[in-house]
C-alpha cells in the first residue's frame, strides 16, 4: 500500500475536525470513538424517559453514573461528597449538589469543551442512589413519616411502606413533587389502585398526603346526632346514618325530613319521608360526603305530648286532694 502523501494526511485530519472527532489537530483531546467500532455505553433507559427525573436535584451523598458518549475513558461511577463536590476526570472537582440532572450534565459537558478535550461531548447523567431526599407521607396511613427511597417508585410502594390507608382513608390522595411544588397534584384512589393509571411513579423530595373519609352529618330529632364517617371509601344510606344515629326521638317528624346538600350552585334540600323508607315502601338514597339529613320535630307530637302530660299533671293533683 502506498503511504499517504503529506496532502492527503492534512485532508483526512481536516475531515475529522469538521466531523468532530477530535477539537484540533495539535491537541491532545481524547478522540470520540467512532459508532461502528465501538458501542455506546447505554444509561439505564428510565433517566432519559422521564422529565420529573431529570429536575431532581442532586444532594451530598448522592451516587451518579456519568457516561460520555463514545468517549468510554470519561465513565464515572462516583458519590457526591460532602461538600457537594465531585471529581471528574480531566477537569477536576465540580459543584454538582443543588443542581438538577440536567443542569449536572451541561456543567460536565461545558467543562470538557472549555479545556479542549471533546468538541461536542454528550453527557448522561443517572442517579443511581439518592442518600439525602425521602418521601414524605402525610394523612391517613397507618404509619405516617418519611421514608427514604432510592431513585423513582410507584406509589402503591410508597403507601405500602407506611403501613397503607386507615379505615378513615378518604378518596382522593394529594401529590407534590419536590421539582414542581406550585404544582399540586390530586389523584383518585380506586379499588385497585396498583392496576391503575393513578398509580404514578414517586420520586425522592415529593409529599404524599391522603386525604380523610368524607363525613355525613344527622341532626335534629335523632338519639344521637353528630358527623359519621365514610369508612375505607364506603358510602351509606340515609336509613344506615339513622341508625348510626341510633332512631329518632318520640318527637321526630318522619315525613318532613331531608337532605341538604352542598352543590357548585349553592346548598339544595331534598325532601325524603323517612316514614316510608322505614316501612320499605321506596328506595333507600346513598349519601354523599358533607350531607347533612335533617329530621325536624313534629309540632303535632309535641302538642300531644304536652297535652298528655298536663292531663297526667291535672288527674294527680285531682287524686292528691280528694285524699286531703
Amino acid at each position: 500500500m502506498r503511504r499517504l502523501t503529506d496532502a492527503t494526511k492534512y485532508l483526512a485530519i481536516a475531515v475529522l475536525v469538521a466531523g468532530g472527532i477530535v477539537s484540533n489537530p495539535g491537541s491532545t483531546a481524547i478522540a470520540q470513538e467512532p459508532a461502528a467500532q465501538e458501542p455506546a455505553v447505554q444509561a439505564p433507559a428510565d433517566a432519559a424517559q422521564s422529565a420529573e427525573r431529570s429536575a431532581i436535584r442532586i444532594g451530598a451523598g448522592d451516587k451518579l453514573e456519568v457516561v460520555t458518549y463514545r468517549v468510554p475513558e470519561l465513565t464515572l461511577r462516583t458519590q457526591v461528597g460532602s461538600n457537594g463536590d465531585v471529581k471528574f476526570p480531566l477537569v477536576g472537582e465540580l459543584k454538582m449538589a443543588g443542581l438538577t440532572v440536567s443542569e449536572a450534565q451541561t456543567k460536565i459537558a461545558d467543562a470538557l469543551v472549555a479545556q479542549g478535550y471533546v468538541l461536542n461531548p454528550q453527557v448522561t447523567i443517572v442517579v443511581t442512589e439518592y442518600a439525602t431526599q425521602g418521601v414524605s407521607v402525610l394523612g391517613e396511613v397507618s404509619q405516617p413519616g418519611i421514608y427514604p427511597f432510592f431513585g423513582p417508585h410507584r406509589l402503591t410502594d410508597v403507601l405500602s411502606a407506611a403501613g397503607g390507608l386507615t379505615v378513615k382513608a378518604g378518596q382522593t390522595i394529594t401529590l407534590i413533587h419536590k421539582a414542581d411544588p406550585d404544582n399540586k397534584i390530586s389523584l383518585d384512589i380506586p379499588r385497585d389502585l396498583a392496576h391503575s393509571p393513578n398509580n404514578v411513579e414517586v420520586f425522592p423530595g415529593d409529599t404524599i398526603i391522603v386525604s380523610k373519609a368524607g363525613v355525613v352529618y344527622v341532626v335534629g330529632e335523632v338519639n344521637r346526632p353528630g358527623g359519621f364517617l365514610l369508612e375505607n371509601n364506603m358510602p351509606i344510606s340515609v336509613l344506615q346514618a339513622i341508625a348510626l344515629a341510633q332512631g329518632f326521638t318520640r318527637d321526630g317528624n318522619q315525613k318532613e325530613a331531608r337532605i341538604v346538600r352542598r352543590t357548585p350552585t349553592g346548598l339544595q334540600e331534598i325532601p325524603i319521608q323517612l316514614n316510608k323508607l322505614m316501612a320499605g315502601d321506596g328506595p333507600d338514597r346513598l349519601l354523599s360526603p358533607d350531607d347533612i339529613v335533617f329530621v325536624p320535630a313534629s309540632n303535632m307530637k309535641i302538642l300531644r305530648r304536652r297535652f298528655g302530660d298536663a292531663a297526667i299533671a291535672a288527674s294527680s293533683a285531682a287524686v292528691y286532694y280528694a285524699f286531703h
